[in-house]
Protein backbone atom coordinates (compact mmCIF):
# COMPACT_ATOMS: atom_id res chain seq x y z
CA UNK A 1 0.00 0.00 0.00
CA UNK A 2 1.11 3.47 -0.56
CA UNK A 3 2.60 5.12 2.56
CA UNK A 4 4.00 8.92 2.71
CA UNK A 5 7.40 7.56 4.15
CA UNK A 6 8.25 6.08 1.19
CA UNK A 7 7.74 9.28 -0.97
CA UNK A 8 9.80 11.30 1.66
CA UNK A 9 12.55 8.97 1.19
CA UNK A 10 12.38 9.08 -2.89
CA UNK A 11 13.10 12.53 -1.88
CA UNK A 12 9.84 14.05 -1.80
CA UNK A 13 7.64 15.97 0.36
CA UNK A 14 4.91 13.56 -0.84
CA UNK A 15 4.21 12.18 -3.41
CA UNK A 16 2.89 15.54 -5.98
CA UNK A 17 3.86 18.04 -2.71
CA UNK A 18 6.33 20.76 -2.29
CA UNK A 19 8.45 23.77 -4.10
CA UNK A 20 7.81 23.97 -7.95
CA UNK A 21 9.62 22.23 -10.37
CA UNK A 22 13.24 23.46 -11.66
CA UNK A 23 14.36 21.67 -13.92
CA UNK A 24 15.94 24.52 -15.78
CA UNK A 25 18.00 24.70 -13.04
CA UNK A 26 19.75 21.12 -13.40
CA UNK A 27 22.80 19.99 -15.29
CA UNK A 28 21.89 19.08 -18.69
CA UNK A 29 21.92 15.76 -20.32
CA UNK A 30 22.62 16.90 -23.24
CA UNK A 31 26.29 17.57 -21.95
CA UNK A 32 26.82 14.13 -21.78
CA UNK A 33 28.23 11.88 -24.46
CA UNK A 34 25.37 9.99 -26.88
CA UNK A 35 26.39 6.90 -25.93
CA UNK A 36 26.19 7.65 -21.78
CA UNK A 37 23.22 9.35 -22.61
CA UNK A 38 21.81 6.47 -24.25
CA UNK A 39 22.71 4.07 -21.49
CA UNK A 40 20.99 6.79 -18.94
CA UNK A 41 17.56 6.57 -21.15
CA UNK A 42 17.35 2.77 -21.31
CA UNK A 43 18.23 2.79 -17.59
CA UNK A 44 15.61 5.21 -16.43
CA UNK A 45 12.97 3.57 -19.34
CA UNK A 46 13.79 0.09 -17.16
CA UNK A 47 13.13 1.83 -14.13
CA UNK A 48 9.87 3.57 -15.56
CA UNK A 49 8.37 -0.20 -16.91
CA UNK A 50 9.17 -1.36 -13.26
CA UNK A 51 6.78 1.61 -11.74
CA UNK A 52 3.88 0.89 -14.12
CA UNK A 53 4.04 -2.63 -13.40
CA UNK A 54 4.14 -2.04 -9.84
CA UNK A 55 2.85 1.04 -8.90
CA UNK A 56 -0.16 -0.05 -6.30
CA UNK A 57 3.31 -0.98 -4.20
CA UNK A 58 4.85 0.89 -2.05
CA UNK A 59 8.36 1.34 -4.07
CA UNK A 60 11.42 2.95 -2.28
CA UNK A 61 13.89 5.01 -4.27
CA UNK A 62 16.06 1.91 -3.83
CA UNK A 63 13.56 -0.26 -5.19
CA UNK A 64 13.63 2.08 -8.61
CA UNK A 65 17.71 2.78 -8.50
CA UNK A 66 17.76 -1.25 -8.28
CA UNK A 67 15.62 -1.89 -11.63
CA UNK A 68 17.47 0.83 -13.31
CA UNK A 69 20.95 -0.63 -11.87
CA UNK A 70 22.15 2.66 -10.10
CA UNK A 71 23.10 4.01 -6.85
CA UNK A 72 20.05 5.49 -5.61
CA UNK A 73 22.09 9.26 -5.92
CA UNK A 74 23.59 9.26 -9.10
CA UNK A 75 19.50 7.60 -10.21
CA UNK A 76 17.57 10.20 -9.09
CA UNK A 77 19.74 13.05 -10.43
CA UNK A 78 19.53 10.96 -14.04
CA UNK A 79 15.81 10.47 -13.66
CA UNK A 80 15.37 14.38 -13.02
CA UNK A 81 17.61 15.23 -15.90
CA UNK A 82 15.42 13.09 -18.12
CA UNK A 83 12.04 13.51 -17.26
CA UNK A 84 11.97 16.80 -15.33
CA UNK A 85 10.70 15.15 -11.94
CA UNK A 86 11.75 13.33 -9.09
CA UNK A 87 11.26 9.72 -9.16
CA UNK A 88 8.19 9.60 -6.71
CA UNK A 89 6.54 12.43 -8.11
CA UNK A 90 6.58 10.49 -11.24
CA UNK A 91 5.09 7.30 -9.52
CA UNK A 92 2.82 9.35 -7.79
CA UNK A 93 1.80 10.56 -11.58
CA UNK A 94 1.57 7.32 -12.99
CA UNK A 95 -0.69 6.28 -9.58
CA UNK A 96 -2.85 9.19 -10.41
CA UNK A 97 -3.40 8.25 -14.24
CA UNK A 98 -4.77 4.53 -12.88
CA UNK A 99 -6.94 6.78 -10.61
CA UNK A 100 -8.62 8.63 -13.69
CA UNK A 101 -8.80 5.22 -15.97
CA UNK A 102 -10.70 3.59 -12.78
CA UNK A 103 -12.94 6.91 -12.45
CA UNK A 104 -13.33 6.70 -16.33
CA UNK A 105 -14.25 3.47 -17.26
CA UNK A 106 -15.27 1.65 -14.12
CA UNK A 107 -18.30 1.98 -11.47
CA UNK A 108 -15.55 1.54 -9.01
CA UNK A 109 -16.04 3.53 -5.99
CA UNK A 110 -14.03 6.51 -4.72
CA UNK A 111 -12.61 4.29 -2.52
CA UNK A 112 -12.08 1.71 -4.01
CA UNK A 113 -10.13 3.58 -6.50
CA UNK A 114 -7.92 4.87 -3.87
CA UNK A 115 -6.90 1.70 -2.57
CA UNK A 116 -6.80 0.12 -5.98
CA UNK A 117 -3.96 2.59 -7.10
CA UNK A 118 -1.82 2.27 -3.90
CA UNK A 119 -2.87 5.04 -1.51
CA UNK A 120 -4.07 4.39 2.21
CA UNK A 121 -6.15 7.30 3.05
CA UNK A 122 -9.19 8.87 0.73
CA UNK A 123 -8.83 12.37 1.89
CA UNK A 124 -5.29 12.46 1.04
CA UNK A 125 -5.97 10.49 -2.32
CA UNK A 126 -8.49 13.46 -3.39
CA UNK A 127 -6.66 16.35 -2.29
CA UNK A 128 -3.66 14.86 -4.55
CA UNK A 129 -6.09 14.18 -7.54
CA UNK A 130 -7.75 17.41 -6.83
CA UNK A 131 -4.40 19.39 -7.06
CA UNK A 132 -2.83 17.81 -10.22
CA UNK A 133 -6.36 16.74 -12.37
CA UNK A 134 -7.63 19.95 -11.44
CA UNK A 135 -11.05 18.46 -10.25
CA UNK A 136 -12.23 16.33 -7.71
CA UNK A 137 -12.41 12.32 -8.22
CA UNK A 138 -16.57 12.93 -7.67
CA UNK A 139 -16.71 16.06 -10.21
CA UNK A 140 -14.34 14.00 -12.95
CA UNK A 141 -16.82 10.75 -12.74
CA UNK A 142 -20.33 13.11 -12.87
CA UNK A 143 -19.40 15.33 -15.45
CA UNK A 144 -22.05 14.62 -18.03
CA UNK A 145 -20.54 12.84 -21.43
CA UNK A 146 -23.09 14.96 -23.30
CA UNK A 147 -21.51 18.01 -22.17
CA UNK A 148 -18.07 16.77 -23.26
CA UNK A 149 -19.59 15.45 -26.47
CA UNK A 150 -20.91 19.09 -27.47
CA UNK A 151 -17.29 20.62 -25.87
CA UNK A 152 -16.10 18.96 -28.43
CA UNK A 153 -18.02 19.60 -31.26
CA UNK A 154 -17.67 23.45 -30.34
CA UNK A 155 -13.99 22.66 -30.43
CA UNK A 156 -14.05 21.65 -33.93
CA UNK A 157 -16.99 24.21 -35.06
CA UNK A 158 -15.55 27.15 -32.92
CA UNK A 159 -15.42 30.56 -34.90
CA UNK A 160 -12.46 32.16 -36.08
CA UNK A 161 -10.84 33.90 -32.98
CA UNK A 162 -10.69 37.59 -32.83
CA UNK A 163 -7.70 39.30 -33.39
CA UNK A 164 -6.30 40.58 -29.78
CA UNK A 165 -6.71 44.81 -29.17
CA UNK A 166 -3.33 46.76 -28.57
CA UNK A 167 -2.92 47.70 -24.99
CA UNK A 168 -5.02 44.51 -24.05
CA UNK A 169 -1.63 43.21 -21.97
CA UNK A 170 1.11 40.78 -22.47
CA UNK A 171 0.39 38.17 -24.77
CA UNK A 172 2.40 34.59 -25.97
CA UNK A 173 1.64 33.50 -29.24
CA UNK A 174 2.10 29.73 -29.44
CA UNK A 175 2.66 28.19 -32.95
CA UNK A 176 1.39 25.15 -33.06
CA UNK A 177 2.67 22.40 -35.24
CA UNK A 178 1.28 18.46 -35.25
CA UNK A 179 1.98 14.85 -36.77
CA UNK A 180 0.07 15.23 -40.09
CA UNK A 181 -1.85 12.08 -39.06
CA UNK A 182 -3.46 12.99 -35.74
CA UNK A 183 -6.76 15.04 -35.91
CA UNK A 184 -8.76 16.69 -33.19
CA UNK A 185 -8.99 19.62 -31.35
CA UNK A 186 -5.90 20.71 -29.37
CA UNK A 187 -5.73 21.85 -25.82
CA UNK A 188 -3.67 24.70 -25.04
CA UNK A 189 -2.77 25.60 -21.20
CA UNK A 190 0.00 27.97 -19.65
CA UNK A 191 1.34 26.61 -15.66
CA UNK A 192 3.42 27.57 -13.53
CA UNK A 193 5.33 24.57 -13.66
CA UNK A 194 7.17 23.05 -16.24
CA UNK A 195 5.01 19.76 -15.91
CA UNK A 196 1.45 20.69 -16.26
CA UNK A 197 -1.01 20.62 -12.73
CA UNK A 198 -4.71 21.13 -11.87
CA UNK A 199 -6.41 24.54 -13.39
CA UNK A 200 -4.20 26.27 -15.92
CA UNK A 201 -3.20 30.13 -15.44
CA UNK A 202 -4.88 29.87 -18.75
CA UNK A 203 -6.08 28.20 -21.76
CA UNK A 204 -7.55 28.03 -25.05
CA UNK A 205 -8.98 25.51 -27.92
CA UNK A 206 -7.78 25.31 -31.27
CA UNK A 207 -8.88 23.48 -34.40
CA UNK A 208 -5.34 22.47 -35.33
CA UNK A 209 -2.43 23.99 -36.09
CA UNK A 210 -1.52 27.54 -36.24
CA UNK A 211 -0.47 30.60 -33.98
CA UNK A 212 -2.82 30.75 -30.22
CA UNK A 213 -2.94 33.83 -28.01
CA UNK A 214 -2.86 33.07 -24.67
CA UNK A 215 -2.39 36.08 -21.62
CA UNK A 216 1.07 35.90 -20.07
CA UNK A 217 1.51 35.93 -16.62
CA UNK A 218 4.04 38.15 -15.42
CA UNK A 219 5.58 35.76 -13.15
CA UNK A 220 6.58 33.82 -16.77
CA UNK A 221 4.77 30.36 -16.97
CA UNK A 222 5.17 27.07 -19.11
CA UNK A 223 3.11 26.05 -22.13
CA UNK A 224 1.51 22.62 -23.04
CA UNK A 225 -0.73 21.45 -25.59
CA UNK A 226 -2.20 17.84 -26.35
CA UNK A 227 -4.50 16.89 -28.91
CA UNK A 228 -7.73 14.87 -28.05
CA UNK A 229 -8.75 12.24 -31.21
CA UNK A 230 -12.35 12.78 -31.35
CA UNK A 231 -13.71 9.28 -31.19
CA UNK A 232 -17.51 7.91 -30.48
CA UNK A 233 -16.28 7.66 -26.40
CA UNK A 234 -14.90 10.83 -24.85
CA UNK A 235 -14.10 9.16 -21.79
CA UNK A 236 -11.70 7.04 -23.74
CA UNK A 237 -10.57 10.13 -25.84
CA UNK A 238 -10.07 12.46 -23.05
CA UNK A 239 -7.60 9.82 -21.22
CA UNK A 240 -5.01 11.47 -22.98
CA UNK A 241 -2.96 7.90 -23.25
CA UNK A 242 -1.93 8.35 -26.60
CA UNK A 243 -2.18 11.35 -27.91
CA UNK A 244 0.46 13.56 -29.02
CA UNK A 245 1.79 16.37 -26.12
CA UNK A 246 3.89 19.41 -26.71
CA UNK A 247 5.90 21.65 -24.09
CA UNK A 248 7.62 24.49 -24.43
CA UNK A 249 8.77 27.30 -21.82
CA UNK A 250 9.55 28.92 -19.73
CA UNK A 251 8.10 31.81 -21.15
CA UNK A 252 8.23 35.26 -19.74
CA UNK A 253 7.34 39.16 -20.42
CA UNK A 254 10.44 39.42 -22.30
CA UNK A 255 9.63 36.30 -25.19
CA UNK A 256 6.17 37.57 -25.45
CA UNK A 257 6.85 39.48 -28.43
CA UNK A 258 8.32 36.62 -30.86
CA UNK A 259 6.14 33.45 -31.60
CA UNK A 260 6.87 30.30 -29.73
CA UNK A 261 7.11 27.01 -31.46
CA UNK A 262 4.69 24.25 -29.66
CA UNK A 263 5.21 21.10 -31.34
CA UNK A 264 3.56 18.04 -30.71
CA UNK A 265 4.93 14.53 -30.97
CA UNK A 266 3.55 10.83 -30.13
CA UNK A 267 4.09 9.99 -26.34
CA UNK A 268 7.29 8.70 -25.22
CA UNK A 269 7.72 6.37 -22.17
CA UNK A 270 9.74 8.86 -19.83
CA UNK A 271 7.31 11.22 -20.26
CA UNK A 272 5.09 12.16 -16.87
CA UNK A 273 1.31 11.16 -17.66
CA UNK A 274 -1.11 14.03 -18.27
CA UNK A 275 -2.62 14.50 -15.91
CA UNK A 276 -4.97 17.56 -16.16
CA UNK A 277 -8.51 17.36 -17.46
CA UNK A 278 -8.44 20.44 -19.61
CA UNK A 279 -11.25 19.39 -21.63
CA UNK A 280 -13.26 18.95 -18.32
CA UNK A 281 -12.80 22.32 -17.25
CA UNK A 282 -14.23 23.26 -20.39
CA UNK A 283 -16.95 21.35 -19.41
CA UNK A 284 -17.45 22.39 -16.08
CA UNK A 285 -17.04 26.07 -17.63
CA UNK A 286 -20.11 25.12 -19.65
CA UNK A 287 -21.93 23.21 -16.90
CA UNK A 288 -22.12 26.59 -15.05
CA UNK A 289 -23.89 28.55 -17.64
CA UNK A 290 -21.50 29.95 -20.45
CA UNK A 291 -23.66 29.29 -23.62
CA UNK A 292 -20.60 29.12 -26.34
CA UNK A 293 -17.05 28.48 -26.05
CA UNK A 294 -15.08 31.59 -26.84
CA UNK A 295 -12.49 31.34 -29.59
CA UNK A 296 -10.03 30.81 -27.98
CA UNK A 297 -11.52 30.03 -24.75
CA UNK A 298 -9.41 31.46 -21.91
CA UNK A 299 -9.90 30.16 -18.17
Amino acid sequence: MYTLSEDIAVGTEGPILGAALQVEALPACGECRPPTLASRRLAVERAIRMMRERYPDPLSLDDMARAAFFSRYHFNRMFRHLTGLPPGRFLAAIRLEAAKRLLLTTRFSITAVCFEVGYASVGTFTSHFTEYVGIPPHRLRHVPREMLQRVLELARNRPPAAPREPGSGLAATLRLAAPADSSGPVFVGLFATPVPRGRPLACAVAEGPGDVSLPLPEEGCWAFAVRIPVCGDPATALLCESAPRGRAGPLGPGRAAAAVELALRPPELMDPPVLVALPFLLADRLEKGHASVPAPLVA
